[in-house]
């Protein structure tokens, strides 16, 4: 899979706040495999600001190495935003990083948990003590689905490093679909869903994290 332009702007967009605002980062990552870490860890001067991150792919290691609690995983399951949240407080926790983000759901192509492909919780956490987890409704085949997801969570994290608090709550959804966006397979057009109990529209949530972006299935990772 290629790291895209677009996704490695973002990178070093989330690398340069970072070291700007003194804050440190660390990600939890399930079907993204570590594919958010190799995207901030292809900027130079990364070490400045990433911690580090986990990659939590089974179910029982978002507990014995995420730092889930059993009840969490037992009640909610890998696929939910308890799970995302948790994964989210324990990166940061394990790795002593200012922001933790995690990503876990489901890339395809088979149906998880009853969760179809493309359901990814987006979960958030800040030293400060706050936390919460945006959901993510993503379409394409299964390597556009961990790309968008990952791109997603730059956006996120770009938010975080720069001292913000998301908009959204848990429960908040964020809808990547090429069929709405008239484009083809793999390539995603950003919308955000209006959140009611925010009263209005955020449509600027993840947006410009993956707007007209190819993907593909080869390697390429820049190096520092």
């Amino acid at each position: 899979m290629i790291l895209d332009e677009e996704g490695l702007s973002l990178a070093r967009s989330v690398v340069l706040a970072a070291s700007a605002a003194g804050r440190t980062l660390a990600t939890a990552e399930s079907l993204t495999g570590g594919l958010l870490g190799a995207m901030v860890t292809s900027v130079p001067g990364a070490s400045l600001i990433y911690r580090g991150g986990v990659i939590t792919y089974a179910t029982d290691v978002k507990g014995t190495l995420g730092g889930v609690p059993a009840e969490v995983l037992d009640l909610h399951g890998a696929v939910a935003a308890p799970t995302a949240e948790e994964l989210a407080k324990g990166a940061a926790r394990q790795c002593d990083a200012d922001v933790g983000i995690a990503l876990t759901g489901v890339a395809g192509p088979a149906v998880q948990e009853g969760q179809t492909p493309g359901t990814v919780w987006l979960g958030w956490a800040v030293k400060e003590g706050r936390s919460g987890a945006v959901l993510l409704h993503l379409s394409g085949s299964r390597a556009g689905i961990r790309a968008a997801a990952a791109r997603c969570a730059l956006e996120l994290a770009l938010t975080l490093v720069q001292g913000e608090i998301p908009l959204h709550e848990p429960g908040a959804d964020v809808v990547l679909d090429p069929a709405e966006a008239g484009v083809a397979d793999d390539t995603f057009e950003v919308g955000v869903a209006d959140d009611p109990s925010e009263g209005g529209t955020a449509d600027d949530r993840c947006r410009g994290a993956a707007p007209n972006v190819a993907i593909d299935d080869s390697v390429e990772v820049a190096k520092e």
